[in-house]
């Protein structure tokens, strides 16, 4: 003879992986689940009356409501030897926890649970470009791009940040000037180093950023600005940065071979680096030449150099 009643509820622990906010998107579901691209994912419990005699009255329930919920709630009878499915399904909602409960099914004398376990990530905010502004003008060849401050619903912390410059607002992978991808230490600000940018030229930007548990917003508006332009002229007057360019220890401003031999010029590191990016022209240097120098964040003349 039989076993008169049992009752068993499989698997013993549903995983309803992690969602992620707005895409919709699940990830590492359990076996049994599916996502449906809503937010919610569904898993399925099997039900068995593993006796010979009919179960009647069964009902089903979850805790934490707001995650979690199942159908049919309640089950009329379950004949020996007999099997059915209830569906139980995760809602995800902002959270830097994961969030956990429980499947009841109740038979009479008979309980069966199932632990249950589903997380959220959503996607930090889209980062605002503040700086340059759009379409600035007249912008140096080492500019500081800024954007906003870090937000996240999860209240997860600002990981890391990627940046990109374009020569075009599409930002193909062929237009792409400077990136910076998964920056730890230029959140929410950088400095484009030498080189990257050429004179008079047109660049878009953007940011986006990353949260501690790897997911990316998206990325921000592109913002354009307008690099300087190096002129060359017989007499430049200029106002360099502190230091750029000195005579004799002073700070030249107004440059010309009448005021300032070529012989006694000293040009600051920064404004070497920054030389890298511009080509100012190959006239040979000669007693009667202007000294050409332009501003830090612009360039010098290559024959000034060799001299």
């Amino acid at each position: 003879m039989g076993i008169q009643y049992g009752l068993t509820v499989t698997p013993s622990s549903l995983s309803f992986g992690t969602v992620t906010l707005p895409d919709n998107s699940a990830s590492g579901v359990g076996a049994t689940c599916t996502d449906n691209g809503d937010g919610t994912v569904d898993c399925t419990v099997g039900i068995q009356n593993t006796g010979t005699e009919t179960l009647t009255s069964f009902t089903l329930a979850t805790t934490n409501g707001s995650q979690f919920s199942v159908t049919p709630t309640t089950i009329a009878s379950l004949a020996g030897g007999a099997s059915t499915t209830a569906t139980v399904t995760y809602t995800a909602t902002a959270s830097s926890s994961a969030h956990t409960g429980t499947l009841t099914v109740t038979s009479g004398s008979y309980t069966r649970e199932v632990a249950l376990s589903g997380a959220t990530n959503t996607r930090p905010s889209t980062p605002a470009n503040s700086s340059p502004a759009n379409a600035a003008t007249d912008v140096s060849l080492t500019p500081t791009l800024t954007a906003g401050s870090f937000s996240d619903a999860d209240s997860d912390t600002h990981a890391s940040s990627t940046w990109q410059i374009a020569s075009d607002g599409g930002f193909a992978a062929s237009d792409i000037v400077f990136q910076s991808t998964n920056d730890t230490s230029n959140l929410t600000s950088i400095t484009i180093p030498p080189g990257a940018l050429q004179q008079n030229t047109t660049y878009y930007w953007r940011v986006s950023y990353k949260d501690s548990r790897g997911v990316a917003s998206a990325a921000s508006t592109a913002r354009s600005f307008t690099t300087l332009t190096v002129a060359m002229a017989g007499t430049t007057s200029v106002t360099p940065a502190t230091t750029a360019v000195t005579s004799g220890g002073n700070e030249v401003t107004t440059l010309s071979t009448a005021t300032l031999p070529v012989a006694t010029v000293t040009v600051s590191p920064a404004l070497l680096a920054d030389y890298s990016a511009v080509n100012c022209g190959t006239t040979a240097n000669t007693a009667t030449d202007s000294v050409a120098i332009v501003k830090a964040k612009g360039g010098i003349d290559k024959d000034v150099l060799a001299s």
